[in-house]
């Protein structure tokens, strides 16, 4: 909405804003949809993807609170945990675009 619209200024307008926008019958369903997505990426994308990055990394060593000198060692296993999960994230990211493209698409 801050496209078409200026955005609010002070406490009462932003309070006035938020509630009206909660209202709205398209945002409740528009944030229920949003928030299945975003829940199936995370399980089905970005979990694999920290898993396999951890399970790559794992005998390196991480310093605590210091810089870290071995970070040029760890690249090559952080570019096969993306190689070998990538296509989870591509494969829901496509049917999520099919999804809404065939709910605009013209009958």
């Amino acid at each position: 909405m801050f496209k078409h619209y200026e955005p609010p200024v002070g406490l009462p307008q932003w309070l006035t804003f938020i509630r009206e926008t909660f209202k709205l019958e398209s945002f409740r369903s528009g944030l229920k949809s949003r928030l299945q997505l975003g829940a199936t990426v995370g399980v089905v994308s970005i979990a694999p993807q920290i898993a396999l990055m951890r399970q790559l990394n794992s005998g390196w060593s991480n310093n605590f609170g210091g810089f870290e000198y071995n970070y040029y060692r760890k690249f090559p296993t952080i570019v096969v945990a993306a190689l070998l999960s990538s296509p989870f994230g591509i494969a829901v990211d496509m049917a999520a675009r099919a999804y809404y493209a065939d709910r605009t698409f013209p009958k």
